[in-house]
């Protein structure tokens, strides 16, 4: 009986015709196979453990538009091109990622009501039935659109504590931004974003922007409270609202560090 060796196992068909495209060949490949270093570096890769430091603008713009493909099924409009391309002369890495203006709670729960469809196991349960949501009804709630450009969030450190204290959790609102503005960025970011943020993160990664908890927002809900965008694996996901002067050990936050087109 014939055994396909290491290099034609891995090299074979498709994988190596994609390989080829990156300009590897098979020594290449077998330099991984026998080197336990690179292996789990390799392996790493493939868990998504890692990722590649830079991105040439035209893969940023072929993976932005292939997310895209995947946000019109689930019935969005398509990302605007020329806007993609424009966004992508400012990006620093591949954890930029582009966001489309216009984006609203109710526009963005569409997407989740599509998953939640499907009777057992939706992608991304929701917390409560749809259309049903009590922001829906508040008028206090402060709608903050997307802006159309950039948005930087290492999917991988999404609501990972920054120091032995906990940050960002266990803090109030104005904590919670001065740690934000101490991570490089404005402050913390609107429901609308972090909820586009967290629908990429599934879309790219079949993975939750964070395993379980709270994130607060900069949304207003009336003069004493804020939005927080809601995860729980038993629960499901939704918008809650919170004291600004409220700390808990399951609220967290995620720092907005956005370019719009044109900054």
């Amino acid at each position: 009986m014939s055994v396909m060796s290491p290099v034609s196992a891995v090299t074979s068909g498709r994988s190596f015709s994609l390989l080829s495209d990156l300009g590897v060949g098979q020594l290449e490949v077998q330099s991984v196979i026998d080197d336990p270093i690179k292996r789990s570096v390799v392996a790493a890769a493939y868990r998504g453990e890692i990722e590649a430091a830079s991105i040439e603008p035209a893969d940023w713009i072929a993976r932005e538009m292939t997310v895209s493909d995947e946000f019109v099924k689930l019935g969005l409009e398509e990302f605007s091109r020329d806007q993609v391309s424009f966004a992508s002369k400012g990006v620093v890495g591949p954890n930029a990622r582009f966001i489309p203006g216009g984006l609203t709670l109710e526009i963005l729960f569409l997407i989740l009501y599509e998953w939640n469809k499907v009777e057992e196991n939706p992608k991304v349960k929701l917390y409560r039935t749809p259309n049903e949501e009590w922001w829906h009804r508040d008028r206090t709630v402060e709608s903050i659109p997307t802006e159309a450009g950039t948005l930087v969030c290492d999917f991988r450190q999404a609501m990972t504590p920054t120091d032995m204290a906990g940050r960002p959790f266990s803090l109030n609102m104005d904590e919670q931004t001065a740690w934000s503005k101490e991570q490089g960025s404005s402050g913390l970011t609107s429901a609308e974003q972090l909820i586009y943020l967290f629908i990429r993160s599934v879309v790219e990664r079949q993975l939750p922007l964070w395993a379980n908890g709270y994130a607060r927002c900069r949304n207003a809900c009336g003069s004493d409270y804020s939005l927080g965008v809601d995860w729980c694996t038993g629960g499901g996901f939704g918008v809650s609202y919170w004291g600004r002067s409220s700390r808990d050990w399951c609220l967290g936050a995620v720092p907005e560090v956005f370019m719009a087109l044109g900054a």
